[in-house]
């Protein structure tokens, strides 16, 4: 058998969006809420961790019991609004209008906040080097967007179709934006800002039909039809590009 009773309490358990991959027999884990599922133990006759899918509807502490034929423990996790391991955001399990990126994190995985309608701002952290692809993908409440400090790449889709989404401030160096990455952002105005992009990707600003003024210098690369739709463009600083 398995060492149930020698199961911690009141331990602060990460979550996981992704499959479980364990050896060994099965137990069942049932939740305070009524989720109930069945998962494999990763060993025997010793303590064990389990890593499971946010089941989860609110963020909080959680009771967990956990049986195996007539061995029984429970104990409590605590849910987490951020996920974060090693540096990398991996999942957001609050309900906040207003995202503030925790201090210390390298990087947004993408989908992360994928459709989550109720957001509207989001503040990101000086240690944020990537924002991943589709990380922001169809927030259509979020509307105003401000770089403040140097970022790596900002993915292809990372803030596509965000409708409500009127300026981007870009008061950093950003070295390299994604294909399709402000696309079909129909109420975007405005991009300014005081610092500077090296690479614009191919579509990156594609059909945002009411685009009136990209006033921030590109200082590598323009790809194809990375304004394309862009009807109403009347301005954009291309004294720094080099193609």
């Amino acid at each position: 058998g398995i060492s149930i009773n020698a199961l911690p309490e009141n331990t602060t358990y990460r979550l996981n969006r992704g499959g479980i991959d364990f050896d060994g027999c099965q137990i069942n884990v049932s939740y305070e809420d009524g989720f109930a599922c069945v998962v494999p133990v990763r060993t025997y006759n010793k303590d064990f961790t389990l890593d499971y899918n946010n089941p989860f509807d609110v963020v909080g502490n959680e009771t967990v019991t956990i049986t195996y034929f007539e061995y029984t423990a429970s104990f409590e996790v605590t849910v987490t609004e951020s996920d974060i391991r090693d540096g990398v955001l991996v999942g957001y399990y609050g309900d906040s209008q207003d995202i503030v990126i925790p201090d210390g994190t390298i990087e947004i995985r993408q989908f992360v906040f994928y459709d989550m309608d109720y957001i509207k701002s989001v503040t990101f952290p000086e240690s944020l080097k990537i924002i991943g692809a589709s990380a922001f993908e169809d927030c259509d409440n979020l509307t105003e967007i401000t770089f403040n400090y140097d970022l790596d790449k900002i993915d292809i889709r990372s803030f596509y179709s965000c409708d409500a989404l009127k300026t981007i401030t870009i008061n950093s160096n950003i070295d390299f934006v994604g294909s399709g990455a402000f696309a079909w952002c129909n109420s975007l105005i405005f991009v300014t800002g005081t610092g500077s992009i090296t690479t614009l990707d191919g579509h990156t600003f594609n059909d945002c039909d009411n685009l009136v003024n990209f006033d921030f210098p590109v200082t590598g690369e323009i790809g194809m039809n990375a304004f394309s739709g862009c009807a109403l463009l009347k301005t954009v600083d291309l004294s720094s590009c080099s193609g």
